[in-house]
């Protein structure tokens, strides 16, 4: 059985799924295990991508020196792949003593590297992947959710009664950084368009650190009708995104989760560079540093399907 190791924040767990699904597909064929924040696991917890999965913070890996029970853990599989540890050579050293067969990957590219996240793992396992058709192609395609059944009956429950009434547009104004969020002031200006010229649903993602900047928006789209969304399973949200006529939101895990999902998306960078770091998927649109009218318009050519 292959173990496969990616620590990361939702959008570097994201554009690390097509890694995983080759992973999957490849040398993991024979059983695969995921070792991932407990946040993230939700979004592997299916065949597809996993027999197991397992939270970081229970295998013992973020103490050094390893506890026995973690090197334990890690004898016990064929190999190992580790987007943890590449930079940290005594903890290499420890794994390596209790399996051989592991191989430690960098988790991000050099800071002057050009290149889009899921391009450097693909850079990374084509050899490993050599000859191996299906887990070359999953590796370069666009990360994929897999659902199952009771998502579905989870979105219907928390979108309740007016799911087919009207479009719904979902917007995301918080990120893991002040200097990525665009202002309150335009999700503001996108609700109030969105419901009064497209009678849409406007619902606002609100995380564990988004509550300030979600209530900035509410306050200032008031009339709009505008309500925040909080979910805590990852895939019970991406089978609400799926949904949407639009998504909307800063550089964030959310987008890459809404993009993923399917779901048509803008997706806002201010500070980090989207060559590296776009979310991928079948309707992205990226739209960097923009005036409130330049995303104004590009919502409206969106919900019209341009």
């Amino acid at each position: 059985m292959l173990l496969a190791i990616q620590p990361g924040a939702i959008g570097d767990f994201i554009l690390a799924l097509p890694a995983l699904r080759a992973l999957r597909l490849g040398p993991g064929s024979g059983g695969m295990e995921i070792w991932a924040e407990r946040a993230n696991l939700s979004l592997v917890e299916h065949a597809a991508y996993a027999d197991r999965v397992r939270p970081l913070a229970e295998t013992g890996l973020d103490r050094y020196p390893l506890p026995a029970a973690a090197l334990d853990a890690i004898r016990a599989f064929q190999q190992v792949v580790s987007w943890r540890g590449a930079g940290f050579d005594e903890l290499r050293e420890q794994v390596l003593a209790a399996q051989p067969r592991a191989c430690f990957l960098p988790q991000f590219p050099a800071a002057d590297a050009a290149i889009h996240m899921i391009e450097f793992r693909r850079r990374q396992l084509a050899t490993l992947l050599a000859g191996q058709r299906d887990a070359l192609e999953a590796l370069s395609a666009a990360p994929q959710i897999f659902f199952a059944p009771e998502d579905a009956q989870a979105a219907a429950r928390l979108l309740g009664e007016e799911e087919e009434l009207r479009p719904l547009v979902v917007l995301h104004p918080g990120s893991s950084g002040r200097r990525k969020r665009w202002p309150a002031a335009g999700f503001a200006v996108l609700a109030q368009d969105a419901a009064r010229d497209w009678q849409a649903r406007v619902l606002i993602t609100e995380g564990p650190l988004d509550r300030q900047a979600v209530a900035e928006v509410l306050s200032l789209a008031a009339g709009s009708g505008a309500a925040p969304l909080r979910v805590a399973n990852l895939r019970h949200l991406a089978a609400v995104l799926r949904r949407v006529r639009l998504f909307a939101g800063n550089d964030s895990g959310i987008a890459h989760l809404a993009a993923a999902a399917g779901a048509p998306t803008l997706a806002i960078f201010q500070a980090t560079d989207p060559r590296l770091w776009a979310p991928r998927g079948r309707a992205v649109r990226v739209l960097h540093r923009p005036s409130i009218e330049e995303a104004r318009q590009a919502l409206h050519q969106a919900l019209a399907g341009k």
